[in-house]
């Protein structure tokens, strides 16, 4: 069955405390260390996605939040590491002398393909996460990497949209008074929008990586 993106963005609404959800997660956003909750209920979305369950969980179980936008934080950091570890290394590098800028400039173009692919590997090592609630899950490239090849078109249709999202969500804090705040709950929809639909191409691309 292909990803219906169109029931992805929709079925927020059908919740009937959509409001209050996405307003709360919204609000969260803006609060430094507060704001790994948000991202705690939205693993939340993605956990329901991979149980294939479109659902948008209650407001509780506060602790039970902020540990997951906790280790869902340290996973992101530590897949970032390798390619900020290679942009520091062509500075220094360069700055060290020789080969001076083409050293450097080939450090960065390096680490940019590399952050490229840990923001694709990324929602899939996450959802495996969420899927079987073990930290070294999220680094079991092999799993991870099948179950994207079993979903490949639809993984990547789903990443491109949530760049594009993304980038949408980044233009309209330039945009005066309205902009930011508009931003600011446009993003906590859109997180939750794509965590479900990563989540549920997670369950689908299980018969890939099991054979």
């Amino acid at each position: 069955m292909a990803l219906d993106i169109v029931r992805s963005f929709k079925f927020p609404f059908q919740d009937p405390d959509w409001v209050t959800k996405l307003v709360v997660g919204g609000l969260l956003g803006l609060l430094p260390v507060l704001n790994l909750l948000a991202v705690g209920y939205v693993l939340e979305v993605m956990r329901a996605g991979t149980e294939g369950r479109e659902e948008m969980p209650p407001w509780e179980a506060w602790a039970d939040k902020f540990v997951l936008g906790l280790v869902s934080f340290l996973i992101g950091f530590l897949y970032l590491l390798v390619p900020v570890a290679v942009m520091v290394a062509g500075g220094a590098g360069a700055a060290l002398g020789w080969p001076g800028m083409p050293l450097f400039a080939g450090g960065t173009m390096l680490a940019v393909l590399l952050m490229l692919a840990v923001a694709f590997l990324l929602p899939m090592a996450l959802a495996h996460y969420a899927a079987t609630n073990r930290l070294a899950a999220a680094f079991a490239l092999g799993e991870i990497a099948a179950r994207i090849a079993a979903v490949a078109a639809d993984y990547l249709a789903a990443f491109v949209l949530s760049l594009t999202a993304s980038v949408l969500t980044g233009l309209l804090v330039a945009v005066p008074l309205l902009g930011p705040p508009v931003a600011v709950f446009a993003g906590f929809y859109f997180s939750v929008v794509f965590a479900s639909a990563f989540g549920m191409l997670y369950q689908r691309g299980e018969a890939g990586a099991a054979g």
